[in-house]
């Protein structure tokens, strides 16, 4: 298995939606079953159609979603911007500013890129999506204090951050496998067109 980085700009979205899947446990003992639930095992599962508007990205599409549908890569891409639209300054780069932590975690201190004081609350916002150092996680705020820089979020970390790692929250992406065999939809007449429909899970 390999990851395939798409290119943003060759892919036309035309619906994107989401549900969080919460693993479940059962737990067996001699006089019941229990159904658990962990936060670390959570992911998102996205059920989204692309189409090709032109023969260029019509190949593209068939040589890279089809690929890695059959080796079971992961794909990884900006989140559409209707899902996660940063109202943030277009120049704001929060840092991890302590550290390192490591997986478990679901708090952080942040400092702005390079200085030494702290993202706004306008920076970080409740709700916001983000993807922090290496990690190809998708995490979202639950809560910020702008007064310390502390963000709190979930899913807890699943990998380790160390100081100076970026949290991106201007363009987040998803890396996720592809679960459901795409269907395409070709329209009579139209060899420039192509639209795919699939499912995908986030890649842990």
């Amino acid at each position: 298995m390999a990851n395939i980085t798409l290119v943003d700009s060759l892919l036309s979205i035309v619906s994107f939606s989401t549900r969080v899947k919460t693993q479940a446990y059962r737990t067996q003992s001699a006089s019941l079953i229990n159904l658990s639930t962990t936060n670390g095992a959570s992911r998102l599962q996205i059920k989204m159609t692309l189409a090709a508007l032109n023969k260029y990205q019509k190949d593209y599409l068939e040589g890279t979603i089809l690929a890695a549908a059959y080796n079971f890569d992961t794909i990884t891409f900006s989140l559409p911007q209707e899902h996660y639209y940063y109202f943030g300054p277009a120049t704001t780069i929060p840092e991890v500013r302590t550290g390192p932590l490591v997986a478990g975690s679901n708090n952080v201190n942040l400092v702005m890129g390079g200085l030494s004081s702290y993202p706004t609350a306008d920076d970080v916002r409740t709700g916001m999506m983000f993807n922090v150092g290496n990690d190809t996680t998708l995490y979202r705020v639950n809560a910020y204090n702008e007064t310390t820089g502390n963000v709190v979020f979930f899913p807890a970390l699943r990998n380790s951050v160390t100081v100076g790692d970026v949290m991106d929250l201007r363009t987040p992406k998803l890396t996720a496998h592809i679960i459901k065999d795409p269907q395409s939809t070709y329209v009579q007449s139209n060899y420039s067109y192509v639209s795919y429909k699939f499912d995908l899970e986030e890649a842990l």
